[in-house]
């Protein structure tokens, strides 16, 4: 996923919700922010065959170990979700909603680097 819309950078997400997700993920795994990466998918191939609008994925080393997916929609009750978790628009400002989607991000990704 290097092809970034331009100003957005994996390690530095500009957005408030974004930059919310890396630090309560990277808090909970004891790592830097940036070896919590956000990959911004929207409008890509991605997002149209599979639904991803974000990546994220958490390198170890500069290794990426693991990666979930993330479908962001204006529907809660998404039909056909292929992606990993969804994040409807309407709780974006929530910050009890986003911090538990951050730990249960944290804790896949957790589970899916021992597995690999």
């Amino acid at each position: 996923m290097e092809n970034q819309p331009r100003g957005w950078s994996p390690r530095h997400p500009k957005t408030p919700i974004a930059r919310r997700i890396q630090n309560v993920v990277s808090r909970g795994l004891g790592t830097a922010p940036h070896s919590v990466r956000l990959f911004a998918a929207i409008g890509t191939y991605l997002d149209g065959l599979r639904g991803w609008d974000m990546v994220i994925g958490l390198f170890r080393g500069g290794e990426l170990k693991a990666f979930i997916t993330v479908d962001v929609s204006a529907r809660p009750a998404k039909r056909n979700l292929r992606a990993d978790f969804l994040l409807s628009a309407r709780w974006f400002w929530d910050d009890d909603v986003i911090a538990h989607l951050a730990r249960e991000i944290r804790r896949e990704l957790c589970r899916r680097a021992d597995a690999a």
